[in-house]
């Protein structure tokens, strides 16, 4: 290896070998300074390259003096000019210092530098605390001296890895404090106290290694006084306490004491050293966004496009460019071909266009494919020279023409993907020439079919300017084929991220919090409402006045205790105060009416509002927005005007009397009226703000409620908040359509998971409708109620509820639609207790009741619980049935949203039922994209859960793993209790299938615990419940408890999950063979017709695969055979654990020394534990018979080695015993032993698992 990416050029190497690889190399980009390569390998250092992309950007922003700086992370892409091609290759480029390590030079060093050496470990390593960074790895070995003994410490980019791999020597082992060994990742900074005593020691005594120092431990060359002996054993003991708790003394004071001991002239400025902004910090706050870009990824590869592109909006300063950024580097580090733009504002020369968009291209791509369109892109690209191209505009050019060179665009791009996946990423489309955004649509819809995906950020278009680039903007929005997301602004908790981080402090880590003002997290979240530019702009600001410094002791701190008192502007003018005052009266006057709006004015309202001409309010505005007054911005044909600064707005609206205030209030809403009659959307907000103000909150009811009305969508957020602000009008106040607008509310927060405030408005409903004595209301409020109590599990509400609405109905006979409303809550109720009976005559009567009288509102969830009713029947077409008239009566109330759950449903009959995942992915994917779009997060959930049971049945675990763990928190998040329940059931078997053992057995503990305390009724978690405590127990080795489980299991699954009830007969065959109670071949190919009726996934194949070895064990060659030819029918087998497990069943049914040793390629494969101790185990037998022991012998160790690992996982013994009992270690160990008996003739005795 020579030159890497045609940048740097290998020196010499460093060290070379299985775990780490570097080199000194020459930067040819940067003055060919030296520097160290460090190359890390994806399929050994995954873990750390993972890390490196999460967090490099902030590893490189600590500097100090006395660490080794960090430079650049990024991918191998050439090695000696040529492409890396399939090499999984990453490096980190960090500083080189020409010197030599600690535990190098040791005995030369005198008393004074070695306690300089001391303090400037001390001060840099509290440095990196201050940072929030615990270091682990202090030693003599990871610290270099230069040759006027200056010392670095190894970069944190390396000795994390160091850490993550346990990557060092004996000498660095001496240095790590115990807890280290035993306390996984819950370590302290303590840890390093412990090293940095041990160096003391190292440095100081005459053998370190010793645990215990006195007065003549000291080195006798350094003429210690007692004092100062003392003091440095006092000192050692305190750093090198067994007990972190008791290493007591900051370091920073330890740094005081050895100075003024020795009497050392060492400067160190804590205030110099800290006080540092971090301004180009690492993404926060985005992680949903960049995951799901990452998932849309995996279908690209796959060559299964969900969207053929993905459009980005947001407000001024909500990130969109830092997003791409981001997203660029990632896609990067998974080997994409990225092409990132970006547009500029009033830029010429950096503008967006076709011109840019190829120059950036033709960096990378094939000089071939360059060749081949060269004659094309000649037309808009002149060559002046070998680094110049010139864009020339295509204004002058036909339609026509103009579109043949778009196809060729298109057809470049489509050559260029052949190789490998393309990103387009367009930074700040709205600053775009007319041409390429129509370049771009039709690249869209071209490349459609083609492995290139395209990114765009755009300012919302509420704030462009330019009518024909917000209609295209809008048009992209509406296109079902361009995923859209909004950049809202960070919340709370990020925003406090986005703070620790500017002020340089690890967000991940506990450590820095100690040296942030808590309350300065609040104030900025209050006066930047979480707009990462605004937050920006008052750390800088208030660090630029003084207001924000660093203190003498090392921490940040506020000048002004009160921060009411604090003044930031917002709108970074220093000088806006002073030029409020400086106002002339016709501004001012403009200024007032813009100020009583809610949000925002324009042109046209102050003109009708102040009755000026146009050519005499634009001077007028014009000044104002120079003098950083006002901002402007565009909302379609018309201009927006609103003050960004609160505090000014407030100020001005407070000097306003009232009779003027009314004046023009009323002003305001008579121009509104005659201005946008026939539209009010855009500014209905402003009309009802100042019809509230006035007084007239019938007028501005009426106007909310039918806009609302008008809307498709009753859950898209713009209903919402018209629907919230009806509600805001009349709460507190007597008004007739307060339960009517309550019952919406309710509905929506139901539908989008927003539990508390659903229940609390339930509430409120029930309150007022008995109160009012309007009955249907009051049930409807009780349904509401009895909905929201089923999702939290509390079934004894649900009962007391309905049986309350059984009593109104009694009462009331002619209430029909309480009536309806009754028998669909009975049937819930019965099919949430896993009573069947009754439930058919319910749903029957609702649904004559509803036919009879009309009413059809409810008519969706009924035929959704028939659905439900049939599928738990055994039905699972009738159940199909069902659902798709729920779905179609959603679909007439243009209430799509509501039809996602029997969408899912009909997802979960095609995956349990007929194990056609392929059909479920579709119905899970489409329901996942709805209630995401609109927010639903408990539907959300639930489809994650599903998609997750898809990957789980192809043997995806790890894929399986992060769906399962995202609908866990959505489910915690909105307090549903089933979804929580089903989602840690589902990850506990996920557990079992990774090997987490403590893990699994947590999720063991908290089932029981709810078990115990209140126990699952419902089918569904019943089914999930059993299916975890048969695997649970069957994992662990007690057989006895599992088969319990699973018979429980195959009888409440018998003609409802096809799957689970196939995995149960399944499971009780292979317990009953391993007690050996019982070989069936009857049963099994029973089971093996049952699974071959539809298409098999890799979880059935596995398990017939598990029916083949059982054969095997009764010498049933025949029916393994029979497994065999059937598994080889499914074509190639993607996962390794499946072929590996096939080809051991076929090495054992034709046993030849070539089958044999062909079983060595999956030596280094990646493989599950159970599947590789199967295989160890049957190949230890095989090679025994054929007489080669030292094979037999090897696959017995590591059969051994396997059993030995994972076992010391388990914490409980009994488990533990178990384990190991189920696995035969006691076999395995007798095999050995007769092995090496025969090999050595030597008998080794062993003890067996009963004696230990």
């Amino acid at each position: 290896m020579k030159l890497i990416n045609n940048r740097f050029r290998v020196k010499e190497p460093i060290k070379y070998g299985r775990d780490s690889e570097a080199y000194i190399i020459k930067d040819l980009h940067d003055k060919e300074k030296t520097k160290v390569i460090t190359i890390y390998k994806g399929c050994r250092h995954k873990k750390s390259i993972d890390y490196f992309i999460d967090e490099f950007k902030t590893l490189a922003s600590v500097r100090h003096k006395s660490l080794l700086r960090l430079e650049k992370f990024d991918i191998i892409e050439t090695i000696n000019l040529k492409s890396s091609g399939s090499l999984d290759y990453y490096f980190v480029i960090s500083e080189y210092l020409k010197g030599k390590r600690l535990s190098d030079i040791k005995g030369s060093l005198d008393l004074n530098t070695s306690l300089k050496i001391i303090l400037d470990v001390m001060t840099v390593i509290d440095y990196l605390h201050f940072r929030g960074y615990i270091y682990k790895h202090v030693s003599p070995c990871n610290i270099y001296v230069n040759k006027d003994f200056q010392i670095k410490i190894k970069d944190l980019a390396n000795i994390s890895s160091d850490f993550e791999y346990a990557r060092h020597d004996d000498l660095t082992e001496m240095f790590m404090a115990p807890e280290i060994f035993h306390s996984g990742s819950d370590l302290t900074k303590y840890v390093d106290y412990y090293s940095i005593g041990i160096l003391m020691k190292y440095l100081l005594t005459e053998e370190f290694t010793l645990e215990d120092i006195d007065k003549d431990s000291f080195r006798e060359d350094f003429n210690l006084g007692p004092i100062e002996k003392a003091f440095l054993i006092s000192t050692i003991k305190n750093l090198t306490q067994k007990e972190a708790a008791f290493r007591d003394v900051r370091l920073e004071d330890h740094v005081e004491n050895i100075k003024s001991v020795f009497k050392l002239d060492y400067d160190h400025d804590l205030v110099k050293e800290r006080e540092h902004l971090v301004l180009d910090t690492k993404l926060i706050g985005r992680d949903e966004e960049v995951r799901y870009f990452l998932e849309l990824d995996k279908y690209l590869q796959d060559a299964n496009k969900k969207y053929s592109g993905a459009l980005l909006t947001g407000k001024f300063g909500t990130g969109k460019s830092k997003f791409l950024k981001e997203l660029a580097f990632r896609l990067k580090m998974l080997n994409r071909s990225v092409f990132h733009i970006k547009g500029m504002e009033d830029s010429i020369s950096n503008s967006l266009d076709i011109s840019s968009l190829l120059r950036e291209t033709f960096k990378t791509a094939p000089n071939e494919i360059i060749h081949k369109y060269r004659d094309d892109f000649s037309e808009i690209l002149n060559k002046e020279s070998s680094h110049d191209l010139k864009y020339t505009a295509l204004d002058e050019k036909t339609t026509q023409e103009r579109y043949r060179i778009y196809n060729r665009v298109a057809s470049y791009f489509a050559d260029l993907s052949l190789e490998k996946s393309i990103y387009i990423l367009i930074d700040n489309l709205d600053h775009a020439h007319n041409h390429f955004l129509n370049l771009i649509n039709y690249l869209i819809f071209k490349l459609e079919k083609h492995r290139v995906f395209f990114i765009i950020t755009s300012l919302d278009p509420v704030f462009i300017k330019d009518d024909s680039v917000k209609r295209k903007i809008i048009s992209m929005i509406k296109n079902d084929d361009i995923m859209f997301i909004e950049l809202e602004n960070l919340n709370e908790k990020d925003c406090g991220k986005f703070i620790k981080s500017m002020m340089g402090v690890n967000i991940d880590s506990i450590l820095g919090l100690d040296y942030i003002p808590q309350k300065f997290f609040s104030f900025t979240y209050r006066e930047s409402l979480g707009n990462p530019n605004y937050i920006t702009h008052i750390i800088k600001e208030m660090y630029r006045l003084g207001q924000l410094y660093m203190s003498e002791d090392g921490r940040w701190a506020i000048k002004e205790t009160d921060y009411n008192q604090i003044a930031i502007s917002i709108d970074e003018n220093q000088a806006i105060n002073e030029q409020v005052k400086n106002i002339n009266p016709h501004e001012y006057r403009v200024l007032e009416s813009i100020a009583l709006s809610k949000d925002y004015s324009n042109r046209r309202l102050l003109m009708e509002i102040l009755d000026l001409k146009e050519e005499d309010l634009n001077p007028i505005i014009e000044s104002l927005i120079n003098s950083k007054i006002i901002e402007e911005t565009k909302d379609g044909s018309s201009d927006v005007l609103f003050i960004n600064n609160r505090e000014l707005k407030k100020i001005v609206d407070s000097r306003i009397d009232y009779n003027r205030k009314t004046q023009l209030r009323q002003k305001a809403v008579d121009a509104i009226i005659k201005l946008y009659k026939d539209d009010y959307r855009p500014i209905i907000q402003e009309l009802t703000h100042h019809l509230a103000n006035l007084g007239q909150l019938e007028e501005a009811l009426d106007v909310l409620l039918e806009e609302a009305k008008r809307q498709d969508n009753k859950f898209s957020d713009y209903s919402l908040s018209l629907w919230e602000d009806a509600y805001f009008l009349v709460k507190d106040k007597e008004n007739d359509k307060i339960l009517s607008i309550l019952d919406t509310l309710v509905s929506i927060y139901r539908i989008k998971g927003y539990t508390d405030i659903a229940i609390e408005h339930a509430v409120e409903m029930q309150d007022i409708a008995q109160e009012k004595d309007d009955l249907i209301y009051l049930v409807r409020a009780k349904n509401h109620k009895i909905g929201i109590y089923l999702i939290v599990n509390r079934l004894e509400m649900v009962e007391k509820l309905t049986g309350e609405i059984e009593y109104l109905i009694a009462q009331h006979p002619d209430l029909h639609e309480g009536r309806i409303i009754l028998l669909t809550n009975k049937a819930r109720l019965n099919l949430n207790l896993g009573r069947l009976d009754g439930i058919g005559s319910y749903l029957d009567e609702a649904i004559e009741i509803s036919k009879t009288h009309e009413i059809h509102r409810h008519l969706g969830n009924i035929y959704n619980i028939y659905g439900l009713y049939m599928y738990y029947l055994g039905q699972p077409q009738e159940a199909i049935d069902y659902f798709n008239r729920s779905i179609r009566r959603f679909e007439l109330e243009n209430n799509i949203v509501e039809g996602i759950k029997s969408n899912n449903n009909i997802g979960n009959i095609y995956l349990n039922v007929y194990g056609q995942d392929a059909e479920a992915l579709d119905y899970y994917e489409k329901g996942y994209r709805i209630s995401s779009k609109y927010g639903f997060s408990r539907a959300s959930s639930a489809f994650l859960s599903n998609i997750a049971d898809i990957y789980f049945n192809r043997l995806s675990f790890k894929q399986a793993l992060r769906y399962y763990e995202r609908a866990r928190d959505l489910a915690d998040d909105i307090g549903d209790y089933k979804g929580t329940l089903i989602s840690n059931l589902k990850l506990g078997l996920v557990y079992l299938r990774l090997d987490q053992n403590e893990k699994a057995h947590a999720v063991y503990k908290y089932i029981t615990i709810i078990q115990d305390n209140e126990p699952i009724v419902d089918k569904g978690t019943l089914i999930v419940y059993h299916r975890f405590l048969g695997s649970f127990y069957y994992h662990f080795g007690k057989l006895d408890r599992a088969l319990e489980h699973f018979k429980i299991l195959a009888h409440i699954t018998k003609g409802v999950t096809r799957q689970d009830h196939i995995l149960a007969r399944a499971k009780i065959l292979i317990i009953q063979v391993l007690l050996n109670r019982d070989y069936n071949r009857e049963k099994m190919d029973k089971i093996l017709n049952d699974i071959q009726v539809f298409k098999m996934n890799n979880f059935n194949i596995e398990t017939i695969l598990r029916f083949a070895t059982l054969a095997l064990m009764h010498d049933d060659r025949a029916f393994a055979k029979k497994i065999i030819n059937i598994v080889d029918r499914q074509g190639d087998l993607e996962k390794e654990d499946l072929r590996l497990l096939r080809d051991v069943v076929k090495t054992s049914i034709y046993p030849t020394i070539v089958r044999l040793r062909a079983m060595d390629k999956y030596k280094d494969k990646v493989a599950s534990n159970e599947t590789k101790l199967y295989a160890s185990i049957k190949l230890a037998e095989l090679w025994s018979a054929f007489g080669d022991i030292s094979r037999s012998i090897n696959y017995s160790i590591n059969a051994l080695d396997n059993i030995l690992k994972r076992s010391q996982t388990i914490e409980d013994k009994d488990l533990r015993y178990h384990f190991i009992k189920r696995r035969k270690g006691d076999m395995v160990k007798d095999r050995l032993s007769k092995n090496i008996e025969i090999k050595f003739c030597k008998r080794i005795d062993y003890i067996g698992l009963e004696e230990a």
